[in-house]
């Protein structure tokens, strides 16, 4: 099936932007010539069904004015990012084992530990370390979030209880291990992954999007 592309935190970043193009390729073909996707403009969220099958994509966007001036007529040249499809894909509620000291409401990245999937923090600084969960409590009654005890998790469509949320923005996986933000990075090498949307001051959808690495 074709796999819908989230690129809303990276063209929300043109702030000074009239529209943006964005052409693509596969990351391991790097002597490829990029190839045109699709146009949109910063704050509007961009979806393109497309397959990668598993493979990275190195995304190309070149900004235009609103005299149509371009940021740059090399396509070689435009502001770049790697897209990596998401290495799982789960839904609901599930049990791990926690790698590190977690607590309720953060934000996990579930991974293989010399054959043993864990939970462990999420955090935009780390290409690795994508939010694909979020903690609830200690699988036991009574139990403790720290490393080494089996967690509780729930996954996408499941709601996180949070403070000082604006209704209706978009939440983003954030610096901070474990937790959102309401602004995506703009760092170099950081991950833009929209983690869900608030729906009420102290409610957020969780619905972890794709990631995507900035260059």
């Amino acid at each position: 099936m074709p796999l819908n592309i989230h690129l809303d935190g990276v063209v929300r970043s043109f702030s000074d932007a009239f529209s943006v193009d964005v052409y693509w390729r596969f990351e391991d073909e790097p002597t490829a010539r990029p190839e045109f996707l699709g146009s949109t403009k910063p704050g509007v969220p961009f979806k393109v069904p497309f397959d990668p099958k598993g493979r990275d994509i190195r995304l190309y966007s070149v900004t235009r004015t609103e005299n149509a001036d371009l940021s740059t007529q090399d396509i070689n040249a435009a502001r770049q990012f790697v897209f990596s499809p998401p290495a799982n894909s789960f839904s609901g509620k599930g049990e791990l084992e926690a790698f590190e000291d977690l607590a309720a409401f953060d934000l996990v990245n579930i991974f293989n530990d010399g054959g043993t999937q864990k939970a462990r923090l999420a955090v935009n600084t780390d290409p690795a370390k994508r939010a694909d969960a979020f903690v609830v409590e200690a699988a036991a009654g009574g139990g403790s979030l720290t490393a080494g005890s089996t967690v509780v998790l729930f996954y996408g469509g499941n709601i996180i209880t949070s403070s000082s949320l604006t209704p209706g923005a978009m939440m983003f996986l954030s610096s901070t291990p474990g937790k959102m933000a309401a602004t995506p990075p703009t760092a170099s090498g950081s991950l833009v992954q929209q983690i869900g949307t608030a729906i009420s001051p102290t409610e957020v959808i969780f619905e972890p999007g794709q990631t995507v690495e900035l260059a």
